[in-house]
């Protein structure tokens, strides 16, 4: 994986500004300023002053500005979503949680500093989104930005990572061996949380999606991808960037190993949805000339043309046809991932009526 192989394998510089041919495509539009927010009254984040109704989101993009892996279109895909739940599947805008590392979106909130797309503040967006929970709530979280993945275990000159999503102080900490990450052991006990009757929904436009559903053992773990020495500031200028973060220093074993459990099951139903498989790269590139998250634009674009409240066999049929058609244009190294926990399937609606 040489520092630039990422971008220079995805698309030809004639073709990543083309925009596929499709009906649904061109209900995808980039997603206005939010204007003044939402009557809160309190911390955004506390689910006892600020409880939300049953149907909630929490919605986080990064691009990282002035940091290494810069992005463009994290921040953009994020708000994009935002719109996209608010005009068509309902969701009050006092329900979302928007987090962003761009000033001139979070400086707009009643609370800017509950509205940054930190570490703390995701874990607490988190709690917001499930800790009072009742059966009959349907929760959305989406992550554009890096993933990566993280050194939990090595035996026979094999190393197993736990699959992490890169807040925007990731590399804020003294510990530089320590990231300041939300792991997937973050993210499913969070979502432990929730009852039964309850339903969630993950959506994550990032490479190493990971598996923070259900759970047994070690097998949440995932084999370790090897990708070279990426050299991000040669990347920056290039229309084309991937949604990984790899650092050399990142690559230490945790104090302690993972942590093992003999089976952690989720009592709500719940599905993920991912931009790419583990061993695969996800990227933004301009699409009519404005750069875009691949899988946000084809997920959307999917629900768009079969409606939110259809199986999620159907969105996942549809945003893999897409994905086919835009193959034909560039050469995506990509493939949209579904997965679901004991108690959901592929029939589970993306948006329950």
């Amino acid at each position: 994986f040489p520092a630039a192989a990422a971008a220079a394998a995805v698309a030809s510089p004639q073709r990543q500004a083309s925009q596929p041919s499709g009906g649904a495509s061109s209900s995808y539009r980039p997603a206005p300023s939010t204007g003044a927010p939402a009557t809160m009254h309190g911390d955004p984040l506390d689910a006892a002053q600020n409880p939300g109704g049953s149907r909630r989101a929490v919605i986080i993009g990064c691009d990282y500005p002035g940091k290494i892996g810069t992005l463009r279109a994290g921040v953009g895909d994020a708000q994009q979503w935002a719109r996209f739940f608010t005009k068509r599947c309902g969701i009050s805008e006092q329900d979302i949680r928007l987090l962003t590392d761009d000033q001139s979106q979070y400086s707009q909130k009643s609370q800017p500093d509950a509205a940054v797309a930190t570490r703390d503040n995701i874990l607490r967006a988190l709690q917001w989104l499930t800790t009072r929970s009742v059966p009959g709530d349907q929760v959305f979280f989406v992550f554009c930005g890096h993933g990566a993945q993280l050194v939990a275990e090595e035996y026979a000159g094999k190393r197993l990572c736990e699959s992490a999503l890169v807040p925007t102080d990731a590399c804020d900490s003294e510990d530089l061996a320590h990231p300041r990450v939300v792991t997937d052991g973050d993210v499913h006990r969070a979502l432990l949380k929730l009852p039964e009757g309850a339903q969630a929904t993950l959506i994550y436009d990032s490479c190493h999606g990971g598996k923070p559903l259900d759970r047994a053992g070690l097998d949440h773990l995932t084999e370790y991808v090897g990708r070279g020495r990426v050299d991000y500031e040669k990347l920056r200028g290039h229309p084309v960037l991937p949604r990984f973060l790899e650092l050399q220093q990142w690559r230490t074993r945790p104090a302690g190993g993972a942590e093992a459990v003999k089976e952690s099951n989720l009592r709500c139903r719940a599905a993920q949805w991912a931009a790419c498989a583990n061993e695969q790269f996800c990227v933004e590139l301009p699409i009519d000339d404005r750069p875009r998250g691949v899988f946000t634009y084809i997920l959307i674009s999917a629900l768009l043309k079969v409606g939110p409240s259809a199986a999620s066999s159907l969105v996942a049929q549809e945003a893999r046809q897409l994905t086919a058609d835009l193959k034909g244009r560039w050469r995506l190294q990509q493939d949209v991932q579904f997965a679901y926990c004991k108690k959901s399937g592929e029939a589970q609606q993306f948006l329950r009526a």
